[in-house]
């Protein structure tokens, strides 16, 4: 019997061409792409969809208010939980000849996220940037859970899903806010069959959300 890894194999090859490209896809920014009509509906609706940002902890009074600069840290893997398991049994149960697609697929859920933060606080008047060592405050994410959403049976049971826990600190590491993105992409055979495409794509939409979150916080 086919594993549920080789099914998504088999729907991907069928479905389309491979997602995964040695240059990052380009997923278009939401503060670019939300029709003007929606923005003002929202406003009117105060809230009409669903927020991927969480706060956790955040300073009041806010001493970001008026911020114009942040430095952006890499994205580390801390305490990684994988399909709700350590990812060394994840690992284990993948074999090692799936380790290097593992890998990537890592690497590019960190790119993602990190590009999609600075762009989107770009577009927002805010410069966070990586390696910015004189900016005076500090952008640290980690992910601590990946849900792979490899394909499984009901189908709708797979969910590619990513958690990111973003600390802001000013330069002497005192924590400003912490605040939790999360979001997922079910599997869909004609529109969403890679699972390594449905991460990348959380990982920029939790971005976009994170550098958002960022401008609205200096904005007061």
């Amino acid at each position: 019997m086919l594993s549920g890894r080789h099914i998504e194999r088999e729907l991907h090859r069928l479905n389309s061409p491979p997602i995964l490209s040695k240059r990052p896809m380009n997923f278009p920014s939401f503060r670019k792409t939300v029709p003007l009509l929606l923005i003002a509906l929202c406003g009117l609706l105060a809230s009409c969809a669903p927020s991927f940002v969480t706060p956790v902890a955040q300073a009041n009074p806010n001493p970001l208010v008026g911020a114009k600069r942040f430095e952006v840290k890499p994205v580390k893997y801390v305490d990684l939980r994988v399909d709700g398991k350590s990812e060394e049994a994840y690992k284990a149960g993948i074999g090692a000849d799936s380790w290097a697609d593992w890998d990537e697929d890592k690497r590019w859920i960190a790119k993602y996220f990190t590009d999609h933060v600075q762009s989107s606080a770009a577009d927002g008047g805010v410069s966070a940037t990586m390696g910015d060592s004189s900016a005076p405050f500090v952008i640290t994410p980690t992910v601590s859970m990946i849900d792979t959403g490899y394909y499984r049976i009901p189908a709708w049971n797979a969910v590619s899903r990513v958690n990111y826990n973003v600390v802001i600190t000013d330069r002497s590491g005192r924590r400003i806010d912490h605040v939790e993105a999360v979001h997922g992409i079910p599997f869909d055979a004609m529109f969403a069959p890679s699972t390594s495409g449905r991460l990348q794509k959380v990982a920029a939409m939790l971005g976009d959300a994170v550098g958002e979150y960022v401008v609205e916080r200096t904005d007061g």
